[in-house]
């Protein structure tokens, strides 16, 4: 029986990837390929009454930070037992927590239990450049707790994160490195410039096109609207708070706006920082895993060429902030339209 793994990495596709597993979780079934839900249950088990079609992201936490690896093995070996009644071909996991550094201490004994059981491994680790992962998730997390871009990316070169490297000579020293596959992504060079092919590939599963869907999950705000946010953080409630978020998609109506990717936000000189600052990790990552890709090409600054001066940059700065007054001034016409109903 085969054991596949992806151990996701926060804004790295992961939740699209979730997302296409569990919503197509009978046809994955019907070629022998189970997964369990947020409590570790498989839908062939005979006691499992209630599946739940999430990744089992709340178990492995919980056997983490409060349970004994014991426990863990004992439940591998009750859902082999029963996967073998089903003819199940393979066993496929999806959980970010298996792959963050601040769990590796205790991770590290989960991923012993799933090489002892398991002798037929493929681990899937998507990557994404780092000046992009470093503006999506201070969209997502830290502007709400007061940090500014600029402050959060000199943070994050300091403790050298994203550290991929680091977490992939972990999964190398868990599985070896040739059940290991490591990829970056990128439209242009993912199989069927998409994710969801892409990742269907590495793992052999043949699945029909109608399936495959350019999923978009965890789609961050509008950054400089987020430079705007980060100043008035007592909106938030921490990281984790989506309410501003949900509360400005209910009242807004040009997503595009409201929702769009403003990667030119993080200044070019900030930007080659990043660049430079991960150049020999990325070096390494390439000559071993995907050694026929330019490292210019995927993780340089060709994809950010400027204008001749840097004008280009200023005006891409005041259009960008045109579009968050535009915002504002729908946000503010709604509201008044809606206390003129009320006279």
């Amino acid at each position: 029986m085969q054991l596949i793994i992806h151990p996701g990495y926060g804004k790295c596709g992961t939740s699209s990837i979730q997302a296409f597993l569990y919503s197509n979780l009978q046809y994955l079934e019907k070629t022998g390929i189970y997964l369990p839900d947020s409590n570790f249950n498989f839908s062939f088990e005979r006691n499992v009454k209630s599946f739940n079609f999430s990744a089992p992201n709340p178990y492995f936490q919980d056997l983490i930070t409060s349970r004994k690896i014991s426990v863990f093995e004992k439940r591998i070996k009750q859902v082999l037992s029963q996967a073998k009644k089903v003819q199940c071909k393979a066993i496929l996991i999806s959980s970010e927590v298996l792959g963050h550094e601040w769990s590796f201490a205790s991770a590290r004994e989960i991923h012993a239990v799933f090489a002892k059981y398991f002798q037929e491994r493929t681990v899937c680790f998507y990557i994404r450049r780092q000046d992009d992962y470093l503006v999506s998730s201070w969209e997502q997390w830290y502007h709400k707790v007061g940090e500014s871009l600029e402050s959060y990316v000199n943070e994050s070169l300091q403790n050298h994160s994203p550290n991929y490297l680091k977490i992939v000579s972990f999964l190398e020293e868990c599985y070896g490195p040739s059940s290991l596959q490591v990829f970056p992504i990128n439209r242009e060079v993912l199989i069927g410039k998409n994710l969801i092919s892409d990742f269907c590939q590495r793992i052999n599963l043949s699945i029909p096109e109608s399936l495959v869907t350019d999923i978009r999950t965890n789609v961050g705000l509008n950054p400089y609207l987020c430079d705007i946010l980060y100043r008035i953080p007592h909106l938030y409630n921490g990281h984790h708070d989506y309410s501003v978020k949900n509360l400005l998609t209910n009242f807004i109506g040009e997503k595009d706006l409201l929702l769009r990717n403003g990667k030119s936000i993080l200044s070019m000189s900030l930007r080659r920082r990043v660049v430079e600052h991960f150049r020999s990790d990325n070096e390494l990552l390439k000559t071993k895993y995907f050694n026929n890709l330019s490292v210019d090409e995927i993780f340089g600054l060709n994809a950010y060429a400027q204008e001749p001066l840097d004008n280009g940059e200023l005006r891409l700065q005041i259009e960008e902030l045109k579009n968050v007054i535009a915002i504002q001034m729908e946000l503010i016409i709604h509201l008044l339209k809606e206390s003129d109903k009320t006279r």
